[in-house]
């Protein structure tokens, strides 16, 4: 069994099998093009099994739909199909300071990969990740869909603006998105502009019709994303977290795919995100935005993050305590703490295949254990204090979750909400108090001076007051902003 590198190209692909080089183009059309010195270099082919035969290793170049279609073509004769991380392969080759050239890269491609398999280098090994044609096929799917949406926005945007001053009379331009693409107010545009024979007519009959194209793909696009969705094995899990449609279920599966190649959640929170580089040397400190970076899951995800904040919404004390606990911060990085926050809950659901109530009923089941262990600790420091203060206010933030899942059908009288929100706030903070009752006895803090023995903490010097009043029946969460800003 071979290890072959293959390079992919817009219109030929080059491969090394550690002995020889071949060419391999679809359209020999495509072979006039390459110079004749690296023709003599290599062996064109017409056939890949000419190269490959069944169960030699290939690992292909990061080159996305380029590469997607060999992909496949090779996977009906060797199942062995690996693609490269792009940004990893980058950082390999700048290490040899070799010329950009396709023979070279396809040599670089199963020098890598040989490496990581003789070196046993785990960092390389990452870098290579099976071919899955149901992964990137639902990838494709929705980076095409993203981009029709934009597509969609310019042509609504230009139409607006171009009605406004062929149809004055009427209000079209000041129509919503959602009433302006309805059927029948498009007919009616379309039809009055039949009757109005001028240029700006003409453009605006184009501008429908790329309208009508785009809802169209929309269209297909959605229900293909729907029918792969369904069919996997984690959707009905997915289904249950409250405002995950099918598109973000869609978009979460084609990034992770298999939760069984994940062994922690830090893994997979790193993956599906892939947030910033933060670089440091010295005092200077450089954050930038990776080409890595899932902006197609960080929107979805975004969309949940403005729909929590509804007044029945479970996932609304999750939102509000991320932002308790992050007084002061920017909105988009308190944004990546509550996406932090929910993958975590994802992925508890899916480990250990749990419906999102299920797993609510796991987390406070897990803070509990680690508030009782804190509890026994004799002598807690300032920063003991701090992490009892944050399992405190997620503590309160589940409890009120599964407060709302298990009671939907809450009456729309405010008062009479209020009411009953109030009520099972002293049953929580009850339960609390008799959870952390052995946490008012702390003793003497090291360095911090001496903390009273009751419920309050008391004053701690340089630190400013932490009034964490057991037997208090409000949120925790308010508690914590008042000390920062005593502090």
């Amino acid at each position: 069994m071979k290890i072959i590198g293959i390079d992919v190209s817009k219109d030929y692909i080059t491969l090394f099998d550690g002995e020889s080089f071949f060419i391999y183009a679809e359209n020999e059309k495509a072979l006039r093009n390459l110079k004749l010195k690296k023709l003599q270099k290599v062996k064109v082919i017409k056939d890949l099994k000419e190269a490959i035969k069944e169960g030699d290793t290939c690992i292909l170049e990061q080159t996305g739909s380029y590469g997607l279609r060999y992909a496949k073509k090779l996977l009906k004769i060797t199942p062995n199909i690996l693609i490269i991380d792009g940004k990893a392969y980058s950082r390999f080759r700048k290490s040899y300071n070799k010329t950009k050239d396709d023979l070279v890269d396809a040599y670089l491609i199963r020098e890598m990969f040989t490496q990581a398999k003789l070196q046993n280098n785990k960092e390389f090994q990452k870098a290579f990740l099976p071919f899955d044609p149901i992964k990137h096929s639902l990838r494709g799917l929705i980076r095409t869909l993203i981009r029709t949406n934009k597509d969609l926005t310019r042509s609504v945007n230009r139409l607006k603006q171009m009605l406004c001053y062929v149809f004055p009379e009427n209000d079209y331009y000041i129509l919503s998105r959602k009433k302006l693409l309805k059927e029948k107010t498009l007919r009616e545009i379309e039809e009055r502009l039949k009757d109005t024979p001028t240029v700006e007519s003409i453009l605006l009959m184009a501008e429908l019709e790329k309208i009508k194209v785009c809802l169209r793909t929309i269209k297909l696009i959605e229900k293909e994303i729907e029918s792969i969705a369904k069919n996997h094995q984690d959707y009905e899990i997915l289904r249950t977290f409250p405002a995950f449609g099918d598109k973000t279920i869609a978009t979460l599966i084609s990034y992770y795919l298999d939760i069984s190649n994940f062994i922690s959640k830090e893994g997979f929170i790193g993956y599906v995100l892939m947030g910033a580089i933060h670089e440091q040397s010295g005092i200077s400190r450089n954050e930038r935005k990776t080409d890595k970076s899932r902006s197609e899951v960080k929107a979805l995800l975004y969309m949940v993050y403005m729909l929590s904040g509804k007044e029945n919404s479970p996932l609304k004390p999750l939102k509000e305590t991320v932002k308790t606990l992050n007084y002061g911060r920017k909105d988009k990085q308190i944004f990546i703490k509550f996406a932090d926050k929910l993958l975590e809950l994802v992925y508890l659901a899916l480990k250990k295949r749990l419906t999102f109530q299920q797993v609510i009923d796991f987390k406070l089941f897990s803070l509990q254990k680690e508030l009782e262990r804190l509890s026994k600790k004799k002598n807690l420091d300032y920063f003991d204090l701090q992490k009892l203060q944050r399992l405190q206010a997620y503590l309160w933030a589940y409890q009120r979750i599964k407060e709302i899942v298990e009671n939907k059908d809450i009456s729309p009288n405010e008062g009479e909400k209020q009411a009953y929100f109030h009520a099972n706030q002293n049953t929580a903070n009850q339960q609390n108090t008799a959870i952390l009752q052995n946490t008012a006895n702390f003793g003497h803090i090291g360095s911090f001076g001496h903390i009273e023995n009751t419920a309050n903490f008391g004053h701690i010097p340089n630190f400013g007051h932490f009034n964490l009043d057991l037997n208090a029946n409000t949120n925790p969460n308010t508690n914590i902003n008042q000390k920062r800003r005593n502090r």
